[in-house]
C-alpha cells in the first residue's frame, strides 16, 4: 500500500519535473549567506513568503525608508508605519512601541560573559529559551531574535563571528549606487559593498560609482543612521547590528555598561563599534534556510517535493525539518505536499 501511495503521489508530479522556485534569496559573501535587503517593518505589508504581518526585506539591498542622496548627515522623522531601525533583543509588538529593552536584559547579571541570541526567542527575559512548535505565533514571544522572529525563522540576525569575518576578511569598498525613489527622484546612496576576494584582500574609503552588477556580486550595506522615531547621521553612517550583548563594554572609552557588538560604517572604513542596545540600528538578516528546501541544496525544486513524500513515507530521514513544515504545524504531512506543490506552481 506505501509503494502504491508513492507511486501514485510521484506519477502526479512527472509532469512538474522542470519546476523551480529560481528566485535569488541572499547574497554569499566569505561562506555567509546574506539577505538581499534590511529588515523593515511596513504597516502595509501583508505577511508573504512566511514573513509575519506587516514585515518584510527592503526590495533592494541600497533600499531604506527616507533615503539621503549623497554623503550628509542628515536627521530624519520616522513614520510609525514605516520602520526599519531596531532596538536589540525585542520582537513582535515590543519592537515597534518603544518597549525599552532593560526588559529583555533584565538578568543581565546572570549573563556577566555575554548572550548570542541569534536563532533565539524568549517569553521572559532572554535567559528562557522558547523552542516550542507555536513559536512564530505565540502572543507572549516578546524578546529574542528580531530578524529570525519576523521571517519565522528563514533569517536571523548574523552572530558576531560572522560579522567579523566580514569586517577581516570580505574586501570593502565604499560607494554610491543611482537608485529611482517611489516619487521617482534620482538618489546617490552611499555604502559599502563587501565581495569575496579572489586574490588577496581589498579595501578602500574612496567612493566610486556601484551599478547593477556590482550589487548582484556583493553585499551593500546602504549608510541608514540609526534611531527608531528619529534617525541620525542619515547618508554618513549605518549601523548594522550582531546577536551579541555584553554587560562589559569593550570599547571603555565610550562609557557604556550595557551594549551590543555591531559594525559601523561611515566615510572612514567598516569597523566594530558598540552601541547602548535601545538605540536602533539596521538589520541585515543571514539566511538560515529556504522555505520549501526540504533536501537542503539551498534551492526549491520538484526535488523537494520528492523528499517530503520519502520522508512521510519513512524511506528517509534526511530533510530540513523547518524547510519543510510549510504548514508551520510542527509536523510535517499530506498539507506540507500540497503547500509545496502550490510553492512550485507559484501559488504561494
Amino acid at each position: 500500500m506505501k509503494h502504491f501511495i508513492k507511486n501514485t503521489l510521484l506519477l502526479s508530479v512527472l509532469g512538474l519535473v522542470s519546476l523551480g522556485v529560481n528566485a535569488q534569496k541572499y547574497i554569499d559573501v566569505c561562506g555567509t549567506r546574506w539577505a538581499l535587503g534590511n529588515l523593515q517593518y511596513d504597516a502595509t505589508a501583508s505577511g508573504e513568503n512566511y514573513f509575519q504581518s506587516h514585515w518584510k526585506m527592503a526590495s533592494n539591498q541600497w533600499e531604506y525608508f527616507n533615503p539621503v542622496s549623497g554623503i550628509s548627515a542628515q536627521e530624519i522623522t520616522q513614520s510609525a508605519d514605516q520602520l526599519d531601525h531596531f532596538c536589540w533583543g525585542v520582537v513582535g509588538d515590543y519592537a515597534t512601541d518603544g518597549e525599552s529593552v532593560s526588559n529583555a536584559l533584565s538578568s543581565y547579571d546572570n549573563i556577566s560573559n555575554g548572550l548570542d541570541i541569534s536563532g533565539k526567542l524568549y517569553s521572559d527575559d532572554c535567559i528562557t529559551r522558547y523552542t516550542n512548535a507555536d513559536r512564530f505565533n505565540n502572543s507572549s514571544i516578546k524578546y529574542g531574535d528580531l530578524a529570525y522572529w519576523a521571517t519565522k525563522g528563514q533569517y536571523r540576525l548574523p552572530n558576531r563571528s560572522e560579522l567579523a569575518t566580514l569586517i577581516n576578511e570580505a574586501n570593502w569598498q565604499l560607494g554610491y549606487y543611482k537608485a529611482t525613489d517611489s516619487n521617482n527622484n534620482q538618489l546617490d546612496i552611499y555604502g559599502y559593498l563587501f565581495t569575496t576576494p579572489s586574490s588577496s584582500r581589498t579595501t578602500s574609503n574612496t567612493a566610486i560609482q556601484f551599478y547593477d552588477d556590482d550589487l548582484a556580486s556583493g553585499l551593500f550595506l546602504p549608510l541608514a543612521g540609526r534611531g527608531v522615531m528619529t534617525s541620525k547621521r542619515v547618508g554618513e553612517r549605518g549601523y548594522y547590528l550582531t546577536s551579541g550583548y555584553y554587560p562589559e563594554s569593550e570599547d571603555l572609552s565610550a562609557g557604556l555598561t550595557d551594549v551590543v557588538s555591531l559594525i559601523r560604517l561611515d566615510t572612514n572604513a567598516a569597523q566594530w563599534s558598540f552601541w547602548s542596545p535601545d538605540y536602533g540600528c539596521s538589520i541585515r538578516g543571514v539566511m538560515n534556510f529556504i522555505w520549501g528546501d526540504a533536501n537542503g541544496d539551498w534551492k526549491v525544486d520538484i526535488s523537494d517535493l520528492i523528499s517530503i513524500i520519502n520522508y512521510i513515507l519513512g524511506e528517509t530521514t534526511e530533510i530540513n525539518s523547518e524547510a519543510a513544515d510549510l504548514s508551520q504545524d510542527g509536523t510535517i504531512g499530506m498539507t506540507d505536499i500540497i503547500s509545496e506543490l502550490n510553492l512550485l506552481l507559484g501559488q504561494e
